[in-house]
């Protein structure tokens, strides 16, 4: 089908670092980006013609910065985030590709 626009498996995770808050305002944000499942308390699968960092986005708008959130696509090997330890994203970022750039150079 020429055209066709795919629709991505996204996951998104996320923590509230000021435990008085709620995650409503999160939880009503990722039910807008499309079919969803709830896997855990704070991690979700959602079918969902958004990017990675359209996801990232819209979720982190209702978060506070404190919290933390990542956002892999699964569909497309993207990942997006908002307050992720640095040396934690930059091991992300030396791994992510690793394995495709390996199998290129073979």
């Amino acid at each position: 089908m020429t055209g066709s626009v795919m629709a991505n498996n996204l996951f998104i995770s996320y923590v509230l670092h000021d435990r008085q808050r709620h995650d409503e305002a999160v939880v009503d944000c990722i039910h807008t980006l499309g079919d969803w499942a709830q896997v855990d308390h704070c991690l979700w699968y959602v079918h969902s013609y958004a990017s990675a960092r359209f996801a990232c986005d819209c979720v982190w708008a209702v978060m506070s910065a404190a919290d933390t959130l990542l956002v892999i696509d699964a569909t497309n090997n993207e990942i997006a985030s908002q307050n992720i330890d640095a040396e934690v994203a930059q091991f992300m970022r030396d791994h992510w590709y690793r394995h495709a750039k390996l199998s290129r150079e073979r």
